[in-house]
């Protein structure tokens, strides 16, 4: 499999997640233990199964995850449940940094 790109919008096979890639080149992403397919797939989510993934990590819409070691980074444009895997590697989500206070 040739590695996603900066720029492709993936889509969960099992739920309702979308995510961006923003940083890096991963070769699979998975969402709830299944692969996530780009946007222009036909394979994409059927919404009648809005939410297969009952017990995971819920991605929230504009935090951003990451890999352990920051390599690769994806931005959720889409909520949806189920655990977040790039590379087979749980995925972080990224804390805002916080700015210093302008007395």
């Amino acid at each position: 499999m040739t590695p996603l790109k900066v720029g492709t919008r993936l889509r969960s096979t099992v739920g309702t997640a979308e995510v961006i890639i923003t940083k890096g080149r991963p070769n699979i992403v998975t969402c709830a233990g299944t692969a996530m397919m780009p946007v222009d797939n036909d394979g994409g989510p059927n919404p009648a199964r809005a939410s297969a993934a009952d017990g995971g990590q819920q991605l929230l819409v504009g935090k951003r995850y990451q890999t352990p070691d920051g390599a690769i980074q994806l931005l959720c444009v889409k909520q949806g449940d189920g655990d977040l895997q790039i590379e087979g590697v749980p995925a972080e989500m990224i804390k805002p940094k916080l700015l210093p206070a302008s007395d």
